[in-house]
């Protein structure tokens, strides 16, 4: 093995050494966000500028901008590709800013589907989209096992109740000589209406046939926004005079489904309600932190560990190979990618370790995961100088461009949202002098 090839399998395992570093350290104590944000940013910038002018425009001077731009090009788009694959697997657990992002998505969807149910219950329909951005933070999930009492007939109205799984079963209870009276609703179907709307106890027992999955809105809370908005409390009353009187003096239960509406009308209800809903409010319906990380574990499923490790090594591999082919092409050794890369693994690892400790990885399997990256950092240099070696300029500056591509699309997708999101506004000039640094260095070279 050539003496050339040995430099880049240590600067390999020298810049990926702050992976481990970073692990280390994230599973010893919990830091501050905003000085994660900061190194994570300034480390993101350093990448930039020498993404810029160490690979881009010194691989243009040497082999022209066909092979420059096709290879960045591709870059990006292999790694779009392959980092979808890897997040549908799990791997969205790797980071913080993957696994928000997917949280928001899937909870966007859960709002969707929500509202469209929502659509169909006259009460609710009556709030104007544009007050709905209030009742929002107060749907409230609720779960009810087989055979369990939701309400009880004589209990106070105080609640309306929207079914998203299972069945319940109304039970009415008349005279003695009447049979009791029992209608099965299912999801879709709202409980609990027409006593809300009436301010009455009420006048049947909710039971789940099934585990039943419910979204509830209390009473005060609506109270509370038909007092700041006179559209809804007219639209209530309009609601109890025209439903209650016939309801309440029959007992029909068969009236306590929820009062569907003609289908044009909910349709555009529910297209008004979205446009409102921006995605941080959805992401607020319904969940606790808690279950914020149960759901991504049950979704991860058991491929996850394998999709958490492929997921970090699509991140590390393409600066690795960059290291090991960039001694092909220079005639002195500048240093600039090297920091660049150490300083963005570092603060990538540090995250990452607390995270996935808190999604209950052990430390052992953490400390496994990131200390095997350093190895294969090291080995991808290696690979990236000795299949290299002696070939034209025009498919070194290629290779790099290919790698350059994937790099700024990390950096995109996952390390300066995870920054701005930790550490505010303030991370743009972390950035900004971390590009200037890097710049700086090259320039003194």
């Amino acid at each position: 093995m050539s003496k050339l090839a040995l430099t880049a399998l240590g600067l390999g395992l020298l810049s990926a050494s702050a992976l481990l570093v970073g692990a280390v350290m994230g599973l010893a104590r919990q830091w501050s966000d905003r000085l994660v944000a900061a190194i994570m940013a300034f480390g993101a910038g350093t990448l930039i500028s020498a993404l810029a002018f160490d690979l881009v425009a010194e691989g243009h001077e040497r082999a022209g901008f066909l092979p420059v731009g096709s290879g960045f090009l591709i870059g990006a788009v292999v790694f779009v590709l392959a980092n979808q694959a890897i997040n549908a697997h799990g791997g969205f657990l790797r980071k913080p800013a993957t696994l928000y992002r997917f949280l928001r998505e899937q909870r966007r969807r859960h709002a969707t589907k929500l509202l469209e149910r929502m659509s169909r219950i006259d009460l609710i329909r009556a709030l104007p989209p544009e007050d709905l951005q209030g009742l929002v933070p107060f749907i409230e999930a609720c779960r009810y096992s087989a055979g369990q009492t939701i309400f009880r007939q004589g209990d106070p109205g105080d609640a309306l109740y929207l079914i998203e799984s299972g069945t319940v079963e109304i039970h009415r209870h008349g005279s003695p000589q009447e049979p009791t009276a029992v209608v099965t609703l299912g999801p879709g179907e709202a409980i609990g209406e027409l006593a809300l709307l009436a301010g009455h106890p009420h006048h049947s027992t909710a039971l789940a046939k099934t585990d039943v999955h419910l979204w509830r809105i209390r009473k005060d809370r609506l109270a509370l926004i038909a007092e700041r908005s006179p559209r809804l409390a007219a639209a209530v009353q309009e609601l109890r005079d025209r439903h209650l009187p016939g309801q309440l003096s029959t007992g029909n239960v068969a009236g306590l489904r929820a009062q569907r509406s003609p289908r044009a009308e909910a349709t555009r209800w529910h297209a008004r309600a979205l446009s409102q809903l921006n995605r941080n409010q959805a992401a607020m319906v319904g969940f606790t932190a808690t279950e914020h990380a149960l759901h991504a574990q049950s979704h991860a499923g058991e491929s996850a560990p394998m999709a958490i490790f492929m997921g970090a090594l699509l991140d590390g591999i393409p600066e690795s190979v960059v290291i090991g082919s960039s001694l092909l092409s220079t005639a002195a050794f500048n240093p600039v990618f090297v920091i660049a890369v150490f300083l963005s693994n570092f603060p990538e690892a540090l995250s990452s370790a607390a995270g996935m400790r808190r999604h209950g990885y052990s430390p052992a399997h953490v400390l496994g995961l990131w200390g095997g990256l350093v190895i294969l950092s090291g080995l991808a240099a290696l690979l990236g100088n000795v299949l290299l070696t002696g070939a034209p300029e025009w498919m070194i500056a290629g290779t790099e461009a290919v790698a350059a591509g994937g790099i700024l699309a990390m950096l995109a997708d996952t390390m300066m949202p995870e920054a701005f999101e930790q550490g505010g506004p303030f991370v743009a000039l972390w950035t900004a002098l971390g590009f200037l640094a890097a710049f700086f260095v090259k320039s003194q070279a």
